[in-house]
């Protein structure tokens, strides 16, 4: 069996910088917005893996065109933010691959978590068989890979009609416990522990961060002896909190 482009070596620290990329920020995958598996396998790492062991002929270059490198073995400026998200052009890697291993190409995948190796290798036009013992990971492999695969398009639209009558049954059951404010739907809750303030007498929440988001965060004043909140834009204030101890920041 000839040297395959794996036993030879690969762009590790390119590798590692995609795939730190794709694991953090907006880099992720959308299934991992709607259920993280802890474990998972960055997408750019199974796919190069996956190549360059199905090929002694591939080069490290056009191994990197293949994952989103330049010739130079950098990350092209273009493919950056989501390289995985391309299903790569493994044509002329798959004719290879079958004359080393013959037609019936199969990849194994005893413990694949959520199945990120076996769906890289669907990308690539081979038949996987992927397994686990953990009922979380196996549910999550057959909603995202079998299922799609199965059903197609028509999965995608029972999964949103279902999704809508949740939201109608929920609405009717919690919607007293969030009502409208000003006519406009909440976008979020901030839950908090809240205490009498020994100094004023008002209800204040404790929390040890009054961000929101990236630009905006939660100001609060005393108006009138009533405690009023606002969200404005701009760095965000330390909180009223520290490991469990009321700061020096208080609403009061």
């Amino acid at each position: 069996m000839p040297e395959t482009l794996l036993e030879k070596g690969i762009p590790t620290k390119t590798l590692n910088e995609l795939a730190k990329k794709e694991k953090l920020g907006t880099g992720k995958p959308p299934i991992s917005e709607f259920h993280y598996w802890w474990t998972r396998k960055p997408l750019i790492t199974s796919r190069a893996v996956l190549l360059s062991t199905l090929s002694d002929i591939l080069s490290a270059k056009e191994l990197g065109a293949l994952i989103g490198l330049d010739g130079n073995g950098r990350v092209k400026p273009a493919f950056y933010d989501e390289p995985w998200k391309r299903a790569p052009a493994y044509r002329l890697v798959l004719a290879r691959a079958r004359e080393l291993y013959g037609e019936q190409l199969k990849v194994y995948d005893p413990f694949a978590g959520s199945g990120m190796i076996g769906f890289e290798a669907l990308r690539l036009g081979l038949s996987v068989e992927l397994s686990d013992y953990n009922p979380v990971a196996y549910l999550i492999m057959k909603a995202t890979i079998e299922y799609p695969k199965k059903y197609g398009v028509k999965l995608a639209d029972d999964v949103e009609k279902e999704g809508k009558r949740i939201i109608e049954e929920m609405r009717k059951e919690l919607g007293e416990f969030y009502p409208k404010h000003g006519g406009r739907e909440v976008k979020a809750y901030i839950w908090a522990w809240a205490v009498k303030c020994p100094t004023c007498g008002k209800v204040t929440p404790l929390v040890n961060d009054w961000r929101l988001s990236e630009e905006e965060y939660l100001a609060h004043s005393v108006v009138n002896g009533e405690l009023r909140f606002e969200v404005k834009k701009g760095k965000s204030p330390e909180g009223n909190v520290v490991r469990g101890e009321a700061g020096a920041s208080s609403a009061t």
